[in-house]
């Protein structure tokens, strides 16, 4: 009976997407690179870490790209997280305009941000709700 009950309410529930990682070969180790949730690849990185020689662009390897097209991806959004920002392009268009590169031995697809990534609007930052002072208006009203 147990084993009915436990069957009926996990077939009830709805569980949300779950992310998937996605790694890459790094100094001869798979090192997680990212996530796919629905259908747009996440990925974050620093500013050091952009190939300056091709405008300020992240690699993406090819074998990655295949496996991201085969997982149903569409779109591929970056956070730079020093620059606070957001880029995002369709999975398709990075793939046709990209540059392949060569790094030890991997071909790597490099298309820099500026002109064809999109950047995706910063989160606003939270407000905590409450009065707002006016600064200007309080110093005003001590002087006189």
């Amino acid at each position: 009976m147990d084993e009915k009950r436990e069957r009926a309410r996990c077939s009830n529930t709805k569980a949300p997407k779950q992310k998937k990682l996605i790694y890459a070969r790094y100094r001869n180790r798979m090192v997680p690179i990212g996530y796919i949730k629905d259908n747009t690849f996440y990925r974050k990185c620093q500013s050091s870490q952009l190939y300056r020689a091709m405008g300020g662009s992240l690699g993406l390897d090819l074998s990655v790209a295949d496996q991201l097209k085969a997982e149903g991806v569409l779109f591929l959004q970056v956070n730079i997280q020093d620059w606070e920002n957001n880029f995002r392009i369709s999975l398709s268009r990075f793939i046709s305009l990209a540059k392949p590169r060569s790094f030890y031995g991997i071909k790597r697809l490099h298309l820099p941000f500026a002109p064809y990534w999109d950047e995706v609007s910063k989160r606003e930052p939270h407000k905590k709700p409450g009065k707002q002072l006016n600064i200007t208006t309080n110093f005003k009203e001590e002087q006189q």
